[in-house]
């Protein structure tokens, strides 16, 4: 029972990393999407208190009234972040509910940290094969829509806005060297390559890290589907990425993967700092290197255009719902630091990283490499995209998981010892 709970907990979380998919899902079914997406939160939460209540029971013993105590760092991260969420809402009049909504896996972790020890342990083996679950159906459709030119999801909303970012294989963003014929890169149920190759990632990571009970002669096949799918994304970062994914394979040092990940946050920094300059380098003026002077060209942009005053600079502009905006530019701040400032300021920026940084380096209780690895990944993928909400989803997986060795190790001692 706690398997298929921990199983369907994860299907929920993995939904609410992309939110396009419940958009995705309620065009292809004909109903609201907000109501959808209304739906799956309720759900969500109504399966994490099934859950909580299904892990005290089982390892009650395995607490004491001093594990329960809270966490006046953990309380501090939430309050900060809800208090920055609110200001940002009100001094850029923006709905409080699109800065909660916005930022809600993350509301979520932080809301669980507060207790130094938690009842939520769930299942290693569950949590993976609910990832390779989700990944599979993504993976063989991008590979249909790469190799038949056709969409076959909707990509028009109920709008009548494109929902998929996801380019046609003849347009400068692409690689032109995999072919091209008139159609679309691999981009699955989801609003872009980028994303689905996020999810191929992360499916790949369970593979070779996670230690999934699944024969070889199995995995084989898997790992060759996510590959592929991957390659057929055109995402260059991506590709970037599973070569960072395939030399973590080989650093099993937790201090090697912090000093990775503060390399790739000063990359981030360094990134927006001299933007300008990467923009006018001879270098990348081929057709090649299109997307990545757009990527410049939209730093450069929001840079100039957002006037810092003392307050906007504490609390940020609310970029992610700037729509008078994202009326009249098709840039867009392709670099998590810079996004996360321009949404919620200097503060909200160093409590959201702060708290990455904290989660990834973690070593009280033992953590899944799957979900660690990711967070380094997360460090490096900010550089030229931002996804705060997918990397919030790792981070609530890894909370969710992080005592099931330590309360698997109890359980065997009160065997041992009754």
């Amino acid at each position: 029972m706690k398997k298929f709970i921990s199983f369907v907990l994860t299907i929920l979380i993995l939904i609410q990393m992309v939110p396009s998919v419940i958009a995705r899902l309620s065009d292809m079914i004909g109903i609201n999407e907000q109501l959808a997406g209304y739906f799956i939160k309720l759900l969500f939460v109504f399966v994490l208190i099934i859950f909580f209540i299904i892990s005290a029971a089982a390892y009650s013993n395995a607490f004491t009234l001093n594990n329960l105590k809270t966490s006046v760092s953990g309380f501090l991260y939430f309050i900060v972040l809800i208090i920055v969420l609110v200001i940002t809402s009100r001094i850029n009049s923006q709905p409080v509910s699109w800065r909660m909504s916005g930022y809600f896996i993350l509301i979520v972790v932080m809301a669980l940290s507060i207790f130094k020890y938690n009842r939520f342990t769930l299942s290693l083996s569950a949590m993976y094969w609910g990832i390779v679950v989700y990944t599979v159906p993504n993976a063989l459709l991008g590979i249909v829509q790469y190799i038949t030119g056709q969409s076959i999801v909707p990509i028009v909303n109920q709008n009548g806005d494109a929902s998929v970012a996801s380019t046609q294989l003849n347009d400068v963003s692409s690689l032109g060297i995999l072919g091209s014929n008139g159609g679309y890169r691999a981009f699955g149920l989801f609003d872009s390559g980028m994303t689905l190759g996020l999810f191929l990632l992360l499916g790949l990571a369970v593979l070779f890290f996670g230690k999934l009970k699944i024969n070889r002669y199995a995995k084989l096949p898997l790992g060759t589907l996510f590959i592929i799918a991957l390659i057929m994304t055109l995402t260059r970062n991506i590709y970037f990425l599973f070569v960072l994914l395939m030399f973590l394979r080989f650093v099993n040092s937790n201090k090697m993967k912090n000093i990775l990940f503060i390399v790739g946050i000063i990359m981030q920094a360094v990134t927006v700092e001299i933007a300008n300059v990467l923009n006018t380098l001879t270098f990348f003026q081929s057709a090649f290197f299109g997307t990545l002077r757009a990527r410049f060209r939209g730093l450069i942009f929001f840079e100039n255009y957002y006037q810092q005053n003392i307050v906007s600079y504490l609390f940020g502009k609310g970029y992610q719902y700037d729509a008078i905006v994202k009326s009249f530019t098709e840039n867009t701040v392709d670099n998590q630091m810079l996004a996360t400032f321009l949404d919620i300021g200097i503060i909200g920026l160093v409590v959201v990283y702060l708290y990455f940084w904290k989660s990834m380096r973690s070593t009280y209780q033992p953590v899944s490499l799957v979900l660690q690895n990711m967070l380094v990944i997360f460090s490096f993928f900010g550089i030229a995209n931002n996804h705060i909400v997918f990397f919030s989803g790792i981070l609530l997986l890894m909370l969710l998981s992080k005592d099931s060795q330590f309360l698997k190790v109890e359980k065997i001692k009160r065997k041992t010892n009754g």
